[in-house]
């Protein structure tokens, strides 16, 4: 049976570009939920940690593609 490798997180050298890896992450995944049509109420909830502001939260409106 071959070995499940599951890939670590990537490293980064400053929370500027970790905060820049997430938004765009973030952003691709928005797309590909509009895109396979889970935009609709809560099926299109996605959301991400501002790795700069712990406190803070990226969302997309509700509902909204």
């Amino acid at each position: 049976m071959a070995e499940l490798r599951i890939p670590l997180p990537p490293k980064f050298d400053s929370l500027e570009d970790e905060r820049q890896h997430r938004k765009q992450r973030l952003a691709a995944g928005f797309r590909l939920f509009s895109k396979f049509g889970f935009e609709e109420g809560v099926a299109g909830h996605i959301t991400a940690r501002d790795p700069l502001e712990p406190n803070t939260f990226w969302v997309t409106p509700f509902a909204v593609p």
